[in-house]
């Protein structure tokens, strides 16, 4: 009966991530430090999509950034629309993304966070027309040196939860 319950998957361990980096996202730091700040839903989203493409797709991520809309006050919608072409393109590409080593897949994660901090700044602009969002761009850098130790953390979370 022991071997039973030491095989279920563990299924919370995916929206524990996402609601660990909602904390992180969230956690009040200095104006001077805010730019800084990587986007955590962002880096755990795409980690998700390319681990679990079956589980974490383009709806779970609109649902995702909508959440972080709500959370952050901002304009609904706006991070929903980043995180569904986040997910879209790391679909199209994750199987081929999962081979490459962590230290390759960086440059590809770069790509996905300029794509979305372009998004988020068009779409400032067509609203407010202002390009406030133009201070998040080392945040991008930031988000880059983080990810290999991301990952590790993400894939054991992924493991100790046998989920595959």
């Amino acid at each position: 009966m022991t071997s039973l319950f030491a095989s279920r998957q563990k299924v919370w361990v995916i929206p524990a991530t996402f609601l660990v980096s909602y904390v992180l996202i969230s956690f009040p730091v200095g104006p001077q430090w805010r730019g800084y700040v990587p986007d955590w839903v962002t880096l755990v989203l795409i980690y998700w999509c390319m681990a679990a493409p079956q589980r974490v797709g383009v709806g779970v991520a609109w649902l995702v950034g909508l959440g972080l809309d709500l959370l952050t006050f901002g304009l609904v919608g706006s991070h929903a629309l980043t995180k569904t072409v986040i997910a879209f393109l790391v679909g199209r590409v994750a199987l081929r993304l999962r081979a490459y080593p962590v230290w390759q897949q960086t440059a590809f994660i770069l790509i996905l966070l300029v794509v979305e901090t372009a998004i988020l700044v068009a779409i400032e602009y067509l609203v407010d027309g202002q390009l406030g969002g133009m201070v998040s761009w080392p945040a991008l850098a930031v988000g880059v040196a983080v990810w290999p130790l991301l990952f590790w953390i993400l894939r054991h979370c992924r493991r100790w939860g046998r989920l595959q």
